[in-house]
Parts: C-alpha cells; structure tokens; sequence
C-alpha cells in the first residue's frame, strides 16, 4: 500500500518516521517533543558514543524544490552548529535519484551516504515490512484506497455508504483526545454508548471515527437514518455489525415517543447487551435527552444512563483544545497569509482559551469557502467576532448575504425540523412568497435556482441520496438555534411558514417547539387554528391527518370541535392515508365523538386490511380500542382474525415479546424456570386480555414452549455482568498542558 501521507500533519509524520527509523536500526531513539528543536527530532547514539542526528521534513504538498530551498538557506546552518558525527534525514517528498544526489552534496559530510536520506518511497518500502507500525498509525492507512474500499464493503448499500464517505473526508481533521479511548472504553464494556454533550461539542465527530475504526475492523456498519425499525430489519445473528444512530431522538423526540420508538430503541439496545458480536453507538444533545427522559419512564425503569457518555467542553484540555485547532488549519485550503494571522503574537492562544471554543466554530473559522471573501488583514477581526458572538456567525450571513428571497431558505428548513426534499422546499418556496407578498420579478423561477445557490454551502448542505433523492439540510444545529432565537416572536411570519410547509415534519416540529418552549404558546395555537381552518388550494390530507393525529395525542381536542375540524375527520375517515396508525387514532376518535358511525363499507374494508397489514399484538390493540365502541356491528369475524393473527404471531416470536417486554429480566437460575413459566403464562393471559381475546390452556402450553427460556437466561446472564459497573478514573491532566507545549505544537517547521 503506498502512502501520499496527506492525511497526517507534520507533527504526527514526525512521529511516524521516528518509529519506522527505530524498527530500522533496531535501536531506541530519543523523540524530541515539537518546537523549536535546532534541527534535530529524534537522536541515538553510535556504539562509539557518537551523536546521530535524525530531521524529519513533511513536505508533501509543496515538492523537492521547497524542500531543497528550506534545507540550503536553514538547515545546513543548523546541522553545521551541532556538527554531528551523522545526520539523517526523512522526508515525504517523493524524491529521484538526481534529487538525492543534490541533497547529499549539499549535506555532506553529515550525510554519509545517500541511504541516509529516506524519501517517500523508502518510507512506504518500509512500512510495507513493518505492520505493527503501519496499524498504530491508523490516521495514515483508514483514509487509503484500498482500506477505504474494505470499510465500504463492510457497509449496507445506500445511506451507510454514504455516511462513511463523509466521515473518510473529515478524517484528517480529526484530533484524537482522551473522550476517545474513554468511549471506546464503555463501548467495550457495555457494547452500546450513547454520546451525549451540548451542540458543537463533538459528538458526531467522535461517534463518527469510532463507528469508522470498527466497520475497518471487519463490522458490517448500519447507519440508521430515521427509526430503529431499519436496523432490525437487517439485524443478524452470528454476524459482525455496528449500528450508528445519529441524534437518535433528534428534535423531533416528541415522534419518537409518541411512535413507542422510545420502548423500540430500548429493546433493540437490550439485544445488543445479550450479543457477542454486535456493538450499537447513538448520539444525542444532553438537552434533548433529558426532555426524553422526562416524557418516558422507561428511560428511568432501564436505566438507560449506564450506557452514556457525556462530552464537556471543560473536558477538552487545553492541549486537546490546541491539537483540534492545528489539525483543521494545516487540513485547510487557508492561504499561507491567512494562516499566519493565527502565528501573530501567538494569537492561537487566544483562540484555544476562548470561553467559547467549540470544534463547530473552529470548523468554521477555518473552512477556506467560509471566509472566500474576507480579507487577510480582516481575518482575525473576523475570528474575534466569532468567538466573541457566534450568533455573529450566521447574523452576518443571514442579514448582509442574504436578501428576502434567499433569508426564506433557511427558515422553511428549521421549521421543518432541520431537513426537507427538494420537491417539498421548492412547492413551500413558492407559497411563502406569495404569502409574504415579496416583490417577484419576472425572471422568479429563475430566481428560486438562484436562492438555492446562494444558500448552500454557506448555511445549508445539498445532500444528494445514493437512490438520487435530493435533501437540503442546515450547514450544522446552531443556524436551527439562531433563526429560532430571531423569529421566535413573529406570529405572522411563522403561520406563513406552516401554512406554506404543510408537511408532517413540519407538524412534528411545531409541537417539539411547543414542548421546548422555543415559541409562545399563544402563537402556537393560533397556527393550529389557522391550519385547520385554512382550507384553500390542492387539498392534502395526509398533511391534515398528521396534524389532528398530533392533536389528539397531546390532548388538543378543544381544536377539533368546529364545523371545519369535523368535516376534516369524516373526508380523512373515508380517505385512504399511509399513515394507518394516524388514521385509526382518528377513526376511533370519530367513533367515540359520534362523527362517523364506523360501520359503512369503507371503514369495514380498512379494518380488514389493518388486520392484514399488522401482526403485532401492540398493533392490533389500536383496532380492537375501535372494534369494542362498535356496540351494534357483530365484530365476531373481525376478532376471529385477531385472534388468528396473534396467535400465530406468538408462535414465532414469543421469545423476542418476552425479551423486549422484559419480564423475564429477574429469570438469572435454572432452578426458577417453573416460576418462568409461570410468568410467561400469565404474560400471554394478561396481553389476551387487552386484545378482548382468550386462548385455552392447550394453545398457552403450546405458546409456552415456543419461548427459549435458555435464550433468555443467557442474556440475563450477560446483562448482569454489564451491570457490574467499575469507576473510570480521570486521566491526569498532560505534561504539555502549558503554554510551552502548545507553543511547541504550533512551531512551523
């Protein structure tokens, strides 16, 4: 494998060619930390006591000329003042024969020979021999070809290799710190971790390089975009896999619950506790979590916490701090002239001891497309503003950047919850010009590309999907943050919005906004209103069913009691709508309200199909809630199929049911596999009970030895040793946590 060596940066290249020269001569050298180092990185000694000399140079962007030109006008006064005995010297320039020659005339007599200059190619010869040195350098090797190629074979086709291309392009970047060993640490423990930590902490990012090291290692990677239910459909016994949930409650968390995705996350997590080759890494804001946490119980009930890791800026020593900084400006595409504004009187100091510094906001400073039109001289004004108000950040792109047309943009994506197709943005951008009655020329559809231009890349991302589908998402949370914060109060902008957007992430947002406390109640509702109320142009009444579904479940039902709300539900009663479980908690609404009767032959054909669609006990207790207000209708043949289906249902998972509903979690002996029995009977009696149905003794025998009590036990057997739970000692803080050390760090070589 042949390495550019790109993907490290001078320091850690200093290190790598020390490490490969001391498995070369089989002798300890002295590494010398950065800094100002006279010429020498490393040193041993000769049998006869003589000083040797090692230099390393990364130079691999700028070529032999620089190199050669650094070495005559700096390096020969340096290596002349300590007149070593030898002097050798490593470099990741690519380097010809001609070229070596020129080096060791210049250099001579403290070159011996010309194997003492090791370039590129001697490097990689090297490395080729020394495996042990090529795996602890993992930076070098998981952004190579090949290696990449493995890990995206490791991938499930679409999202998941997508996602691992955008975490092989930040890899450079990346600066290992102490949370990294510590998280790999409880997810060894605990095979599941939840990174937690306020916006811009870094949690993607770490979740994003472990998940990368581990699909390297050979685990097939599943990226879950929107519900848990995608990884267990692809989940598979006997098989190597690490699941990724980014911003698994998101801040649509009050969707999650409400879909039980909360009773999901947690059985799919109890799974991956039982196995042997499964790991599972989820990410969320510590906000978000808590918010989680206090709208589901089962959150305490399973002590979820045991499991998390929480990210503290105060975490970050200010090595740490200094690393995360010198990583993302040698990465840059930052102009020399630029770079060296962070070198005047050693102003990156003040940068890493900034109350606040965030790795977000670095990313920012020092991405070359942000600052394309600032100039050298404004630049660290300009990193001023942004540590000192990063509100400033987007405050200027919003107002000064942007005009009417493309402010628009930005603000249909937040309150859609952070992300929108391209189909939906475009339809929702035009409604909300015309509702804020801006000026449109005669070029607007023109203009609407435009917009779209002007936007991406500088606060929102264009995401094109494997499959093709085009998403446009926020440049990162905190533009979520800013706009929330500006338009908070604007009562008549935001009805424009909503009644633009009509999606059902927008109605997810809406109440997640309400819960949060982000928009007044007052304005809330008043929207609320107006949609219902508001019924012109194309009708969408899967729109419409979302948001009387999301009504009903947060107990907004004085909303549903006007002519317009009422004739909404009979039209979506009698309508067909792919969100059945919406449909049918309206339906049984109607029915209870004596809206609809429930009995003609549209409404029997959706009980029926809902039968055959769902199998799941849990599901099927929504219909029979409906069957059993039906007083005059002979149910019988409808039950009949309940019936039928749970039964049949229990036969091939009753072991998974007893597992997720975990009341078989105290079952730790084989002595108590009487008492489990019992349990489990009682189990099936008491959820019969809730379907309205009854099985005989008989078909409950026959049920019970269908459950693998020995399955079971096993996982119980495990989960306790998780639970056996040893304190994790801080790390003491580095010896270069100083001035000194950073200084030495930032030490242009």
């Amino acid at each position: 494998m042949q390495y550019s060596f790109e993907s490290i940066n001078d320091k850690e290249f200093e290190i790598l060619a020390i490490d490969i020269l001391s498995k070369y001569f089989n002798i300890r050298i002295e590494r010398f930390k950065s800094g100002k180092d006279q010429g020498v990185d490393g040193r041993f000694f000769s049998s006869d006591n003589q000083e040797i000399i090692i230099q390393c140079k990364h130079y691999y962007k700028s070529g032999f000329k620089l190199l050669f030109r650094k070495l005559k006008s700096d390096e020969i006064k340096s290596i002349q003042k300590l007149s070593p005995k030898r002097y050798i010297l490593l470099t990741s320039t690519q380097l010809s024969k001609q070229n070596k020659q020129k080096i060791f005339h210049l250099l001579s007599p403290y070159i011996e020979s010309e194997k003492d200059i090791f370039g590129n190619e001697d490097l990689n010869d090297l490395l080729s021999k020394y495996s042990d040195i090529e795996r602890k350098h993992y930076k070098l090797w998981i952004s190579s070809t090949n290696v990449l190629q493995t890990i995206m074979n490791n991938a499930l086709v679409g999202r998941s290799k997508f996602k691992l291309d955008e975490i092989s392009v930040f890899l450079p970047k990346y600066a290992e710190t102490k949370d990294h060993a510590k998280a790999i640490q409880k997810l060894e423990k605990n095979r599941v971790l939840i990174l937690t930590g306020e916006a811009g902490i870094g949690k993607t990012t770490l979740a994003d390089q472990i998940s990368f090291l581990y699909a390297k290692n050979g685990y097939e990677f599943v990226y879950i975009d929107n519900a848990i239910s995608e990884a267990e459909s692809i989940y598979f016994e006997g098989k190597n896999q690490i699941f990724y949930f980014d911003d698994f409650l998101g801040r649509n968390y009050l969707e999650a619950l409400e879909k039980k995705e909360d009773s999901k996350i947690l059985n799919f997590i109890k799974r991956i506790h039982s196995s042997n080759d499964k790991y599972f890494i989820l990410t969320s804001r510590t906000a978000i979590l808590k918010q989680g946490k206090e709208l589901s119980d089962l959150f305490h009930i399973d002590n979820i916490g045991k499991n998390e890791y929480e990210l503290h800026i105060s975490n970050y020593s200010a090595i740490d701090k200094a690393k995360i900084l010198y990583n993302h400006i040698w990465h840059s595409l930052l102009h020399e002239s630029f770079v060296s504004e962070f070198y005047i009187d050693f102003r990156y100091l003040k940068v890493i001891k900034h109350k606040n510094f965030n790795p977000r906001l670095i990313a920012f400073i020092t991405d070359f497309h942000k600052v394309a039109n600032i100039k050298n001289e404004s630049y660290w004004e300009y990193i001023k503003n942004m540590l000192n108000n990063p509100k400033e950040l987007w405050d200027n792109i919003f107002n000064l950047q942007f005009d009417s047309f493309a402010r628009l943009i930005p603000c249909l994506i937040v309150f859609n919850g952070g992300s929108i197709s391209e189909k939906e943005l475009k339809e929702a951008y035009f409604k909300i010009v015309h509702l804020e009655k801006l000026n449109v020329s005669a070029s607007f559809d023109h203009n609407y590309e435009k917009v779209i231009r002007i936007t991406v890349g500088s606060i929102t991302n264009r995401i094109i999907e494997p499959s093709g589908k085009i998403t446009y998402e926020l440049f990162n949370p905190s533009v979520a943050d800013f706009i929330l914060d500006r338009l908070s109060d604007n009562e008549a902008f935001i009805s424009n919005i909503y009644l633009s957007l009509k999606t059902a992430k927008s109605i997810r947002t809406l109440f997640n906004l309400r819960h949060s406390g982000s928009i007044d109640e007052r304005i809330i509702e008043s929207i609320f209103v107006q949609l219902i109320e508001n019924r012109n142009g194309i009708p969408n009444y899967e729109f419409d069913a979302y948001l009387v579904f999301y009504l009903l479940m947060n107990g907004f039902t004085y909303f549903l009691q006007s002519k317009a709300a009422i004739q909404l539900i009979e039209i979506i009663s009698m309508t067909e709508i792919e969100n059945i479980d919406a449909k049918i908690q309206i339906m049984s609404y109607a029915i209870g309200k004596k809206i609809i009767t429930g009995v003609n032959k549209t409404h029997l054909l959706f009980y029926e199909n809902y039968i055959d669609e769902y199998d799941s006990p849990e599901e099927l207790k929504a219909l029979v809630t409906i069957l059993k207000k039906l007083n005059d209708f002979d149910t019988s043949k409808l039950m009949s199929k309940i019936r039928e289906k749970t039964f049949d249902f229990w036969m091939y998972n009753i072991t998974q049911s007893v597992l997720d509903d975990g009341i078989l979690d105290d079952y730790k002996t084989e002595e108590e596999s009487d008492e489990a029995c019992d349990t489990v009977i009682q189990y099936l009696k008491d959820e019969s009970m809730a379907l309205n149905i009854h099985f005989s003794d008989n078909e409950l025998n026959r049920l019970l030895s269908r459950c693998d009590l020995d399955k079971i036990l096993e996982r119980n057997l495990k989960a306790r040793e998780v639970d056996d739970t040893e304190s994790e000692n801080n790390a003491d803080e580095n010896q270069e946590d100083s001035d000194n050390g950073i200084i030495d760090l930032f030490e242009r070589t």
